[in-house]
């Protein structure tokens, strides 16, 4: 029962990141190029937590971490003005 509830939270947290990553772009004197680099290294973290998961919650907390931060670099495609 519990996977049937984890599936769709990795799809659910990239939507969320891209929201997310459209509120930060909001913020006055913030650079496009900054935001994308953040994000960009904290999917790089999440994945390299993928090894230390020994349950699966903890991969799922993982996956979901990675959509949301991935989320934001497939947005970056379409929005490039700064």
């Amino acid at each position: 029962m519990r996977d049937v509830i984890f599936s769709p939270s990795p799809g659910i947290a990239t939507m969320a990141g891209r929201l997310a990553a459209c509120a930060i772009a909001q913020i006055p004197n913030l650079k496009a190029l900054v935001i994308h680099n953040v994000f960009l290294v904290a999917a790089g973290v999440s994945c390299i937590c993928v090894p230390l998961c020994h349950s699966y919650i903890s991969m799922a907390v993982t996956a979901c971490g990675y959509g949301f931060f991935m989320g934001e670099l497939q947005e970056r495609r379409y929005i490039s003005v700064d």
